[in-house]
């Protein structure tokens, strides 16, 4: 229900369809919405009715959203609510999604997010754990990704303290002429001119982090590509300090 090009779609559609979202159009929808940590509960409505209270073992709004959508299918399914309930509360997440891979004195998280919005809705779900600066590393995927997203690029990481941004990860496409990793580090800097944002090759990143990080730092890797060996590699350097 929140997404404007879906609702131009329905406008045409003459089937049943359930709506869910936080839109007061969406037949399924939340209330009274805590987050936690990295997790978050709900009060869950259906066609104006209280369902039920949800607990998640994830944060961020965007997976409320996904719950919801769950929520959905499965009362539209049948399924006993007990069980949609037990499911949700027991579910950690799939891999590389906000996955904590390290927390002692700097909590390290690495994300699958390649994608502005997806990147958007990362930032915001980290920011309720109140770390002193969120620096996060992201390597972008595809030269066509990046040319065509790129002003979206530049306005994604309005959360983040710190930014690094190295080269792309091209996914078998060759490249493409004046697009590279460079070219979103410009692009922050003309949207945010006073952010913290550097442009580094790859093998540079952990050495930096280790330089610069403070305690209750939070530093993420976003991207789709091979940043996640860059996150294993700055685990395994804080861990043999």
């Amino acid at each position: 229900a929140d997404d404007s090009n879906l609702e131009n779609l329905l406008k045409h559609y003459q089937h049943k369809y359930v709506l869910f979202g936080f839109s007061d159009k969406a037949q399924i929808y939340p209330r009274q919405i805590k987050m936690r940590g990295l997790a978050s509960e709900f009060d869950c409505f259906c066609r104006n009715k209280f369902v039920e209270r949800f607990n998640l073992a994830l944060a961020g709004r965007h997976n409320i959203s996904n719950a919801l959508a769950v929520i959905g299918l499965g009362l539209e399914l049948g399924i006993n609510l007990e069980t949609i309930k037990k499911t949700l509360a027991s579910y950690r997440g799939a891999k590389r999604r906000l996955e904590v891979k390290f927390h002692q004195d700097y909590l390290i998280i690495e994300d699958y997010a390649h994608h502005p919005t997806e990147i958007k809705a990362t930032l915001a779900a980290i920011e309720n754990l109140m770390p002193k600066r969120i620096i996060a590393v992201f390597q972008p995927h595809r030269y066509s990704r990046t040319k065509l997203l790129l002003d979206e690029f530049g306005r994604s990481f309005a959360l983040a303290d710190y930014v690094i941004i190295t080269d792309i990860y091209p996914a078998g496409e060759p490249p493409i002429e004046g697009i590279s990793g460079r070219s979103i580090y410009e692009k922050i800097k003309e949207y945010s001119p006073q952010k913290e944002i550097y442009f580094l090759p790859k093998e540079e990143i952990t050495s930096h982090i280790l330089k610069i990080i403070k305690p209750q730092d939070l530093i993420i890797t976003l991207g789709a590509g091979d940043i996640t060996k860059t996150c294993d590699e700055l685990v395994e350097a804080i861990k043999s300090r």
